[in-house]
Formats: C-alpha cells, sequence, structure tokens
C-alpha cells in the first residue's frame, strides 16, 4: 500500500506543475461547451423559512426526494407531486432541538431513510435517522452514543439488497487531533463502531454491498473500504501536498471503483478537483466559495459532478482521466452556498442549490408532451380498445381516463367499454418535479349496441346418432371477410369430429365463398372447440365477403352421440371467450379489420334414447315432399296443400320451414328465399336429417 500512495503523490505532483496549463485549457474549454440541456429551476419550500442545506435521493419511480432544513426544521418532499406538500422530518419544536445536515436515501420498496444532525441549544449535535415506511416518517432513533459539538453530518446509504448503513465522524481537537469516523448498520442491533480515523467522512455503497469511505487526515485526503472487513488494511491515502484538503464527496461505481469530488486550498485560495485515486481533474480554480459540490455516479459508472464556478452551476461528466464534457446548469443569481446531485435510471441528472436561503431544484430530463393512439375507435358492446401512450419526452406516469368513470395507469392498457355512447379519452402524463403534459380527445371512442348475433338452435338428436350436423346461425348488420368461434360442451354427452372434420360449410352462407384459411382446434377431454375462418389471404384480394343477414348458417358442427348416454341427458352447447391455446374470442370481422363482438345465444343438445321415448322419425325441414332434397317442388307442394285442396305433408314439421308450430305461405316463401334469394335457412334440422327441437302441435310424422 505504501507503494501505491507514493505513486499516486508522484501523478499529483506532475498535476500540480502543470496546474497553469490545465486551468487554460479548462477555461477555453468552458466557452465551447454548451450552456444548455437544464430546464429552469423549480423554487422548493417556499415560505417554510432560509433553507441551511439539503440532500436529494431519486426514489425506484424516478422522483427526485429532498429533504432540506429551513430555520432548524427538517422537511421532505417528493416530486411526485410537485414537491407541494412537505412533511416535517424529526422534531418540530426548534425551541429544544434543530435539525440540519441531511442525507437521503431510498431502497427498492420505496422507503425513503434520511439521517441528520439533531443539535440541542448548547449545539451538542447527535446523529439520529428516521424512514417512512407505511407513508409518514417515524420518530427519529439517535444512533451516536453521545452528543457533541464536533460531530459532522451523517452520510445515509442503501445498499442493493436493502440494507442501511449511517456513517459519520467526529472532528478532531483544535491541538491536532485526527478525530473519528464511525459506522452503524440499521440491521444489527451493535453499537455503532469507530472504523478509522479522521474527519469529514463522505460514505457509498457499490453494487456488491461493500462500503466505501473518502475522508481527511492531517489535511490529506484518504480513502478506504470494507472489504474482508477491515477498513484500516484497506486504507490509502490519496493526496499529499502542502494544500490542505477539504469536504470529500464520495461516490462509487457498480463495480467499485471510487469518484470523490474534493476542495484544495492552498494559499487562500480553494480549487476543486475530482480523483479516482490514479488520476485528478480539475474542476475549477481560485474560486471561493464555501462548499465543494456535489458527485453521482450513473449505472454506465459515468461520474455527475456539479459545482459552483465564478460564472454559474456547471455539470461535468465523463470518466476520471479517460473523457469529460461540462454543461451548464444555470447562471449565478448571488448567494449560492450549497449543491446536491444525483442521476436517475435514465441517466438524467437532478440538482438541489442553495442560494441565499432559497432552495432550488433543476433536472435535464426532456419535458414530457402527452399523445396516444388507439385502437379500435368503433365497435359493438362490449368493445375492448387497445390505447397506447405515444408521449415525448421523459414521462414517470401515465393517468388515462377513459370517460366512462374509470381510470388507468399503465402506458398501454386494454380497456372494456360495457356501454354504448361516445367517450372523450383524457391521458395524463406526468414528469420529472411533477410537470404535466394533459391531451383530450374528444368522442374518441364510439360503442355501438350489439347488431350482430351468434345462435345455436336446441337440438334433440337419438343416442348412438352418428355425423350430425348443428348449425352455428349468424344475423350481422355489416359484411364481413371472417370469424372467430370457439365454444365448449359437455364431452360426456357428445362429441365432436376428430381435428378440424367436425368443421363442415354445406348449405351456409360461407360454403360459397370458399374460403381460404380455415383452422379449427379441440380439446375432446375438456370439451372445448375453437374455429378461425378467413375468407380471402391471397392477393390480388376480390372483396369475398358474408353480406348482412338474418338467423343464417354461419357453420356446420359435425357430431356423434354415443349409445350409451343416459336418456334425455342433455348438454348446454354454449359459446364462451377467451377458449382454447391461445385463447380467442367469438368475433366476426368486418371491413377495414375492425372487429365486431356478437351477442351471444347458446343451443341445448338433449339425447333421446328410442327404446325409452320416441320421439317419430328423423326429418329433413323443408323437405315438404319427403325426398331428401330441398327444392322448388317443396315450395309448390305448400302452396297446393294450402290453396287447392292438395294432400298434406307426411311430416308436417318438415313442412314448417321457419318452425313456429304451423305451416303457412311464409314457409313457402321461405324455401324460395332459401332456394333464390340467399336470405335465409331452415331451422333446425337442417342441414342433415334430426328430430324436432321444440314442441309443437303439429301431428307426427307417418313415414
Amino acid at each position: 500500500m505504501p507503494g501505491l500512495g507514493l505513486r499516486l503523490h508522484s501523478r499529483c505532483v506532475v498535476l500540480h506543475l502543470h496546474r497553469s496549463c490545465v486551468c487554460v485549457a479548462v477555461a477555453c474549454l468552458w466557452a465551447a461547451w454548451a450552456a444548455a440541456g437544464f430546464n429552469p429551476p423549480v423554487t422548493v419550500g417556499s415560505g417554510l423559512g432560509a433553507v441551511g442545506d439539503a440532500g436529494i435521493a431519486i426514489d425506484r419511480a424516478g422522483n427526485a426526494c429532498i429533504v432540506f432544513s429551513a430555520d432548524g426544521k427538517l422537511y421532505f418532499v417528493n416530486g411526485f407531486d410537485a414537491f407541494a406538500m412537505p412533511q416535517v422530518v424529526g422534531s418540530a419544536d426548534v425551541s429544544t432541538t434543530a435539525q440540519n445536515g441531511p442525507s437521503v436515501d431510498t431502497d427498492s420498496a420505496g422507503v425513503t431513510y434520511v439521517a441528520f444532525l439533531e443539535r440541542d441549544p448548547a449545539d451538542l449535535g447527535a446523529v439520529v435517522w428516521t424512514n417512512n415506511t407505511g407513508g409518514l416518517f417515524k420518530c427519529p432513533v439517535a444512533v451516536s452514543e453521545t452528543a457533541s459539538p464536533a460531530v459532522e453530518p451523517p452520510t445515509i446509504t442503501v445498499s442493493p439488497a436493502g440494507g442501511v448503513l449511517i456513517g459519520w465522524s467526529v472532528s478532531g481537537d483544535p491541538h491536532g487531533g485526527d478525530g473519528e469516523i464511525f459506522m452503524f448498520d440499521v440491521r444489527k442491533t451493535e453499537p455503532p463502531s469507530c472504523i478509522l480515523a479522521g474527519s469529514e467522512a463522505s460514505f457509498a455503497i457499490d453494487g456488491s454491498g461493500v462500503v466505501h469511505v473518502a475522508y481527511i487526515r492531517g489535511g490529506d485526503l484518504y480513502y478506504s473500504n470494507g472489504r474482508g472487513g477491515d477498513f484500516a488494511a484497506n486504507e490509502i491515502r490519496f493526496t499529499t501536498s502542502v494544500a490542505r484538503e477539504l469536504r470529500p464527496q464520495l461516490a462509487v461505481t457498480s463495480n467499485g471503483a471510487p469518484v470523490v469530488m474534493y476542495l484544495s486550498e492552498s494559499n487562500g485560495l480553494l480549487s476543486l478537483y475530482v480523483t479516482d485515486g490514479n488520476f485528478r481533474e480539475l474542476l475549477v480554480a481560485g474560486a471561493a466559495f464555501p462548499d465543494c459540490g456535489s458527485v453521482a455516479v450513473d449505472d454506465r459508472n459515468i461520474y455527475h459532478a456539479a459545482f459552483i464556478a465564478p460564472d454559474g452551476v456547471w455539470l461535468q461528466q465523463g470518466v476520471v482521466g479517460v473523457q469529460r464534457q461540462r454543461s451548464k446548469a444555470c447562471s449565478l443569481s448571488g448567494g449560492e452556498e450549497r449543491i446536491g446531485v444525483a442521476v436517475d435510471l435514465y441517466t438524467y441528472v437532478h440538482l438541489v442549490l442553495v442560494r441565499a436561503g432559497v432552495l432550488s431544484y433543476l433536472n435535464n430530463a426532456p419535458v414530457p408532451v402527452a399523445e396516444f393512439d388507439l385502437e379500435p375507435f368503433m365497435g359493438t358492446v362490449p368493445l375492448d380498445v387497445q390505447f397506447t401512450s405515444r408521449s415525448q419526452g421523459h414521462v414517470l406516469q401515465c393517468r388515462w381516463n377513459f370517460g366512462d368513470g374509470k381510470i388507468g395507469l399503465d402506458a398501454a392498457p386494454l380497456h372494456t367499454y360495457a356501454l354504448q355512447g361516445k367517450y372523450t379519452v383524457t391521458l395524463r402524463v406526468t414528469g420529472t418535479a411533477g410537470v404535466v403534459s394533459e391531451i383530450v380527445k374528444p368522442d374518441a371512442v364510439t360503442v355501438l349496441p350489439k347488431q350482430d348475433h351468434f345462435y345455436i338452435p336446441d337440438a334433440y338428436i337419438y343416442a348412438g346418432q352418428q355425423n350430425v350436423k348443428i348449425a352455428l346461425k349468424v344475423t350481422n348488420v355489416l359484411a364481413f371477410q371472417g370469424f372467430q368461434a370457439a365454444g365448449r360442451y359437455n364431452p360426456n354427452v357428445m362429441s365432436l369430429k376428430p381435428g378440424d372434420t367436425f368443421i363442415d360449410f354445406a348449405y351456409t352462407v360461407v360454403g360459397p365463398l370458399r374460403p381460404e384459411f380455415v383452422a379449427g382446434a379441440q380439446n375432446a377431454d375438456e370439451g372445448w372447440f375453437t374455429i378461425g375462418v378467413i375468407f380471402e389471404t391471397s392477393y390480388p384480394a376480390i372483396g369475398k365477403s358474408v353480406l348482412p343477414v338474418r338467423k343464417m348458417n354461419l357453420v356446420n358442427l359435425v357430431v356423434d352421440i354415443p349409445g350409451g348416454v343416459p336418456h334425455r341427458a342433455s348438454t348446454e352447447l354454449r359459446f364462451e371467450e377467451d377458449v382454447g391455446n391461445p385463447v380467442i374470442k367469438n368475433i366476426l370481422t368486418v371491413l377495414n379489420g375492425v372487429s365486431v363482438r356478437p351477442e351471444l345465444h347458446n343451443g341445448q343438445v338433449i339425447v333421446i334414447r328410442p327404446d325409452l321415448e320416441f320421439l317419430g322419425p328423423m326429418f329433413l325441414r323443408g323437405d315438404a315432399t319427403s325426398n331428401g332434397a330441398i327444392d322448388i317442388a317443396d315450395c309448390i307442394f305448400i302452396l297446393q296443400y294450402l290453396f287447392s285442396a292438395g294432400k298434406p305433408p307426411k311430416c308436417m314439421d318438415s313442412a314448417d320451414v321457419d318452425d313456429n308450430n304451423m305451416v303457412n305461405i311464409a314457409d313457402a316463401i321461405a324455401i324460395l328465399s332459401y332456394l333464390f334469394g340467399a336470405s335465409l335457412h331452415p331451422a333446425f334440422p337442417f342441414p342433415g336429417m334430426g328430430l324436432d327441437g321444440t314442441p309443437d302441435n303439429l301431428p307426427p310424422c307417418t313415414y
């Protein structure tokens, strides 16, 4: 270690010998670096009294957490609400205690930890700490064993594992004593331990949880860490010079490399440096200002050094000895005394600045500008709308007002509108320090009443019957180019034909279109099915679609009924949402790709054992002539029966095309509509033979 100290010392000598060259070079660079990038300062804690000092940290949500002393009281504010709601930290009775020297940090759960000095009227100071678990700050707990006027402001820091460390120093006596450095682990019951000799200690914890400390002893800058549990063994002397070093500020990279900002006093003039122990860089020379500035390191291991110079408040960023760049945060307004810096996860820089008793906050995060899009903007109830924030700038929170009394906080929420109407949607985005941008889009969403329907008819089927076709019917008001259907049934009562062979388009509105994509899936054990159909996938497209129809057959399910099913066993054959893997919903895809959710009407399948209850022979609805087919002869046969004293149908139910419990001219028209108008399909049983699914007073079939 002594060899390393000499090597460091020799490098410092080189820098001291070339100080004038460094100053000239830096002065030339200052004119070239841009004085832009920071947003205007915001006054914090107005009306609470003269601010003495302040600390800053960034919480897990990216908000600035500031603790400051004003007229002997300590306050906490958060950028989430634009620092509008200060909380008192510690005692509010300044006649018995005064608080100052705050240090602040936050953990991954959003808890804020604060350590500070509490001084009595005799100026005896003690280190105390508190946190706001649950929302409010607890009564502070003292950690320094005795009160002393020599106690110096503490550092509180949270490790990646959630441990909380408090470190501080007690300055030496006026006769040359070195002082003592203490450390306290909040998780442990042991009292604070004295780890080193020194004063003006500044602590930090790296990504591995190792504690680091920079401090002053004998006018020189020292550094150590707790690797191996022995701070004394790891001590390194960073400087040995005729100058007197002051007020170190420590930050560490994720892998434990130190970055220290400190003041160096020589011949009554102060110079500000930043060093990593191997190299040091001059920040400002020959300036008489009381505080040395502040330094932080981001997740990229880039340091950010904020300091007060004769011509303004500056920020220097870089890697010590490798590269750096500088920008002006703001101009001087007089009385600048203290500065603090923190860097968020997005590497935006946050500053607190005390000048003439007034606390200011500023940052270089881009101001948010709200914008969003949505898809779809129109559909029938219930309508699922995908919203996506397209906001620009640095956004910490999105707050949506969907116009139906519901709100959302995600950047891309999926919202369901349950009632018809037009809805105005508002997106309000919040950035750093509570900066807000809002956009309102009137009548952004239009929800139409349900005008489209899926139906499943009731069906009576004899036990053991095979290849029964049960039609899923549709009513639509807009032409559609495809559809999805999903449903469930009891697999103990019925089964579907295997694979996708349960899908049939005979005598449906889809069949003549010859759909180019058909996919079916089922789980015979769980009793569910899904169907996906797209009429046209190839180009050039010719516009295949199903025009508006009413209760027409959409697709047939081909089912089998086991022979051993009990008499009058039944299953609900129902449409169901979110079935399958991946899950799908029941939709019609209308023109321009908009999905419409139809209202769903379910049916029952009832199994009849003919040896226990015979419901008559099976028939085909619409086949009035009982020849096994539907054609114009069936229409003529019904008309002759009604108006020309013709013979009655052998199966009156087959002539009752619309299944309304009577045979009349409407049934003849229905057959014509089916044959030539493509606007009607007979009721079940159709397109295959089966039993009448509805009780009626018509005479039984006689063949």
